[in-house]
Parts: structure tokens; sequence; C-alpha cells
């Protein structure tokens, strides 16, 4: 899954990114703009954007909260509540934000919420530490939107689409309680051949939907949910510490997807301690490094990182064009 070819060095005037446009300057104070600042909240508003076709993802960042963080979960539309951070620039900010509005999003998990808030969380934090990026939908938001299983193709077996939106797999978060509606669904989907991972507690009525082909039910723990996800859907990114190997759980990221490029914006959400990460990408191409701060890209092929307490590194996979 590592990317080995890269593109010849440049040797005269560096190369830049190209400039983004107005639109994706912040929006500074005071300001009249409405918009998420929970993390929660801006999954939730990235989510329904893929689903519904939209493109724009507005966020707050408040006293409580980091650009890079709000970034790192689908926002690409900053507004601040006071000044900008101290060393932050407006042209780094609509970098950012016009690199993580490029192509559309990548995620092959859909996260169907639950009412029990805490528990939804739990999974959301277990699949964040797995580096499986994901779409949430609640209950209201999954019975609107039309669901249709995509038969084309063996590479698409089992995947689905929610409104704009395609899957390959759902998993369904702990819960007390579904609706007949959502089970009724469920079951449409599954004996479609969809693949479904109910996690945690759930109640009895799932009954019907278990022992079928395409069904695991998992505990809540990481590596529960790890190996539930793993029979459906292969993860297109991965990020391991470089001194044990083991999984690097604080690294957050995006990716998109346009028809030339794979663009990967990597964050590292310890805000205490830097990171040394060997990187792994679902994509094949040639690998350039672009700096959000200056504008300068840079070809690479070194993928061992080390990662700064908040820092973020954005890379992108351009593929090779056969004759």
């Amino acid at each position: 899954m590592v990317v080995v070819s890269v593109t010849a060095q440049r040797k005269n005037k560096p190369v830049m990114m190209p400039v983004p446009d107005a639109s994706w300057a912040p929006i500074l104070p005071p300001s009249n703009m409405i918009a998420a600042w929970e993390l929660m909240d801006v999954k939730r508003e990235a989510s329904l954007a893929h689903q519904t076709g939209q493109n724009r993802v507005g966020a707050v960042v408040r006293d409580n909260s980091s650009m890079e963080d709000l970034l790192s979960w689908g926002a690409n539309g900053l507004a601040f509540s006071k000044a900008l951070p101290n060393g932050v620039t407006k042209e780094q900010v609509a970098r950012a934000c016009w690199f993580l509005g490029q192509g559309q999003p990548v995620r092959d998990v859909l996260l169907l919420e639950s009412r029990l808030a805490a528990e939804t969380r739990t999974a959301v934090d277990a699949l964040l530490a797995l580096d499986r990026d994901f779409d949430l939908a609640s209950p209201e938001t999954f019975a609107k939107l039309p669901m249709a299983l995509n038969r084309s193709g063996e590479a698409q077996a089992g995947s689905f689409s929610l409104g704009s939106a395609t899957y390959h797999v759902m998993a369904v978060a702990p819960s007390d309680f579904w609706s007949e509606e959502i089970l009724d669904t469920l079951l449409e989907y599954i004996n479609a051949g969809g693949r479904v991972v109910f996690v945690g507690r759930q109640p009895l009525t799932i009954q019907r939907l278990l022992f079928r082909t395409g069904v695991v039910r998992v505990g809540d723990l990481p590596d529960d949910i790890a190996r539930g996800l793993s029979y459906a859907s292969q993860s297109d990114f991965h990020a391991e510490l470089v001194e044990s190997g083991e999984r690097a759980a604080s690294i957050r990221y995006q990716h998109r997807r346009d028809d030339k490029r794979d663009y990967f914006y990597v964050l590292n959400s310890d805000r205490q301690h830097a990171v040394n990460v060997r990187l792994g990408f679902a994509a094949s191409g040639s690998v350039e490094e672009w700096d959000l701060a200056t504008g300068i890209v840079t070809p690479t092929k070194l993928l061992q990182r080390e990662i700064p307490a908040g820092g973020t590194v954005a890379l992108v996979v351009t593929k090779i064009q056969t004759k």
C-alpha cells in the first residue's frame, strides 16, 4: 500500500500550490457566520454535505477548538471568533480549506448513530483511533435519503449509496432501540448483499438480522471494531509508530480524491507530544508534500515523518498517466 514512485526534482524556482480564490479565505471577526464548532457537529455537517452532494462545510474556530481539529473532522470553510492564532496567516487558512475542498471525500464506512450519545461517541473515537474515516447518519437522515445497493462490478459488490455518497460497510452504533422502519431497511440491505457491523450493546429486536451473510456483531473496543470492518472494507490510510509498529492513535486524517490526485491531510491531534510515524496510502503514483504555510510543493518519497504536537502534513499522490 506504500507509494514508491516520485516526480523528478525541480531545480529552479519552487513549484507552488494553486492560489485559492477569495471564497476560501477565512472569515474574521466581527462575523455573523452561523456554523458548527463542536467536533461531532462538524462531522455531522461534513457527512450530510457528502450525502447531499455539497462541497463546503463551514465551522467556527473558538477558544475550545483549533482550526486543525475542525479541518481533520471534515470542515473546509473557517470563521474565527477571535483573531487568527499566532503565526497563522490568512493565506495559510485559505490553502488548507482549498486543499480540503478538492475532489470528493473518500469515506468507506457509514456509522448509523443511535439515541445513546455517549455510546455513539465511543464508537466514533474507536473509528478515529483505527485510522478509519467515516460519515455519520442519524436515523432520521438514514430514513430520509435514498439508499441503493451498488451491484456494478466485483470491486463494488456489497457497496451502497446513501444520497450522493457511496460506502462499503455500515457500522451500527451501540443502542437500546431501533425503530422497525430502520430494522426493515437494514434487513433489505443485508438480503441484497450488504455488510453490517453491529457494535456493542444492541436491543433484542436486532435478532432477526443476525446469523445472515454479511452481518457481524462485535464489542465496542477499537480492536473488536477493526475485526468487524476488516472483512468488508480495507482502510485507505494508515499511520504506525516507527519505534513499535503499533497504530498511531493520535493521527487524524482527511482523504479526498479527484480524477488526477489523492489528497491527504494528516494531523497529530496530540497537543503535547510529537509523533514519529510511517504513513501508508491506498493510492499509487508520484508523491508531493504541499506546504500549506508557504504554498511550496516538494516531491518526496519519505513516508516516515515526525509530526510535531498539533502539527499537520499535506500530501498529494498524483496518478501516473499511461499512454
